[in-house]
């Protein structure tokens, strides 16, 4: 499909030159203008696609971040591939764990959704020999998405209110050296991919986009928290979004999918090492949309992260 040429060709070409400039003049003005944060360079990662021209930019955008719940998005578009392929069956069970995965970003769906995907189960250490078959089982994933041309994915590990515990944290590792990690860039693309309907077929990739779709707080201040405190708090009244969002003490992310009033079409992935700081992610998606010259709005009060 012409849509899958354009992305193969979108994700071979360098950066737009104009796109990086932007992207690094946005996260300098963040450091500027968070100072009791101590940001440094290299603690705010940001990447951009322009759906209508194909171009892209980033500014430490192929730096590995631990991606909170930002990696329920890849396994979402994971699940829809691997339905596509008869390789799994959507049961009604499935369906409410891959919702609750990503409306909620509930971790005990994610769980669910991971063994689901990857065959695998949970429980007590195993032997080496076991463990190794279960851990090729658990790279799945991230075959998929190495054999697609991604860089900078790891995404094999279930995601934890507390926890890991066993063969969950031999993979895991002792050093954390096998820790779920995303790239702002591999986000980005992987949001314009599903904008475009590149990677799996109309009906997975609309099963995928209904998901990730939320309310724009401009529009109803009821929004969830993964919009108001996040890149959708920015966007200007009669905006559609898709989004998912991740933060924990260390990282707050998002990555979104932006349509705006007048058509324009983004992908924009916001990474900060600064979790605690709910402004953070709206002020340079702010920042960077308007260097674009698209329209944003003062995002709404957004002081804590529900419990």
């Amino acid at each position: 499909m012409l849509s899958t040429l354009v992305l193969a060709v979108l994700t071979m070409q360098p950066s737009d030159l104009k796109l990086d400039a932007a992207c690094a003049e946005t996260v300098k003005a963040a450091i500027g203008a968070f100072p009791e944060e101590k940001l440094v360079d290299g603690d705010i990662a940001v990447s951009v696609v322009d759906l209508d021209t194909h171009r892209k930019g980033s500014a430490h955008g192929a730096k590995s971040f631990y991606p909170a719940s930002v990696v329920k998005f890849f396994y979402l578009v994971y699940a829809a591939h691997a339905l596509e392929a008869g390789q799994i069956k959507l049961s009604d069970e499935a369906s409410r764990a891959v919702r609750d995965m990503i409306v909620d970003s509930n971790n005990d769906a994610t769980g669910y959704v991971v063994d689901w995907l990857c065959g695998t189960t949970p429980g007590p250490e195993l032997p080496s020999d076991e463990l190794k078959a279960w851990i090729e089982k658990r790279l799945a994933v991230n075959r998929w998405y190495t054999g697609l041309g991604f860089t900078g994915v790891n995404a094999c590990n279930r995601t934890f209110n507390e926890g890991p515990y066993g063969r969950e944290s031999q993979l895991l590792g002792s050093k954390l050296e096998n820790r779920n990690k995303l790239t702002a860039d591999a986000c980005a693309r992987l949001m314009a991919d599903m904008m475009e309907g590149s990677l799996v077929a109309a009906k997975w990739n609309e099963w995928c986009k209904a998901f990730m779709r939320r309310e724009v707080p401009a529009d109803n201040p009821s929004a969830d928290a993964q919009a108001k405190g996040f890149i959708g708090g920015v966007l200007p009244k009669g905006s559609t979004l898709y989004s998912k969002a991740g933060w924990v003490d260390s990282v707050r992310h998002d990555v979104a999918g932006c349509v705006f009033p007048d058509g324009r079409r983004y992908a924009l992935a916001v990474f900060t090492a600064r979790g605690k700081n709910t402004k953070l992610v709206s002020w340079v998606a702010g920042d960077l949309l308007r260097r674009l010259g698209l329209p944003t709005v003062t995002p709404p009060r957004y002081d804590a992260d529900p419990d």
